[in-house]
């Protein structure tokens, strides 16, 4: 977390406002291929050769692996809902489960009311992600301008999902995804962040 006037994204030299985020790899299509199957016992009577045996194709997305910033593997990755640069109202748990990267987003500081939409936005490439926040020079991202967006459904517990073949390549090569994601009223979702001012966060 960001200490003090500290930012986790170290491209930023300066930063306007507090603003969370995540960063996680996920790691897809690693399953090796099974092995041939036994050959027959050899028989008096010539029989023509087994097929050749075909590898399978690569495995595809039904199971990646989660990976921390530090290149570790994770079960979850979890962080604060912060509001207000300092108020904790809930928190953020990330998890793949099946072929989705599910957020859940747990309120308990806090309620969504009828009408509320939570925006947030996966980038799948530090360049998308430096450019939205305007790097080096570093500024909290406007929901608005957030590409995707996720109606209330529940006044404290929602989930945002995301097929992991929107995200990862299948060629078990880790691929780095940045997200950030906002709920109205309350604030930003993140396990890494970025703060304005001194004491923003502590």
């Amino acid at each position: 977390m960001c200490i003090n006037a500290g930012c986790d994204y170290t491209p930023c030299t300066d930063v306007d406002a507090w603003f969370g985020y995540g960063r996680f790899s996920l790691k897809c299509g690693c399953g090796g291929a099974p092995s041939p199957p036994p050959r027959p016992p050899p028989s008096p009577v010539a029989a023509p050769p087994p097929p050749p045996v075909v590898a399978p194709s690569p495995p595809g997305f039904d199971k990646c692996t989660l990976l921390r910033a530090d290149g570790t593997a994770a079960s979850f990755i979890s962080g604060p809902i912060i509001g207000g640069q300092t108020t904790v109202y809930g928190n953020a748990l990330l998890v793949v489960d099946g072929t989705d990267v599910a957020i859940t987003l747990s309120l308990s500081g806090g309620e969504l009311v009828n009408g509320d939409v939570i925006q947030y936005q996966f980038y799948t490439s530090e360049a998308a992600f430096a450019s939205s926040i305007q790097a080096p020079g570093c500024t909290r991202m406007a929901p608005g301008k957030l590409g995707r967006s996720l109606e209330y459904s529940s006044r404290t517990l929602n989930t945002i999902r995301i097929p992991t073949s929107a995200l990862a390549r299948s060629d078990c090569t880790a691929s780095r995804v940045f997200v950030v994601v906002h709920l109205p009223l309350v604030g930003w979702a993140g396990w890494l962040g970025c703060a304005g001012s001194p004491g923003a966060w502590g």
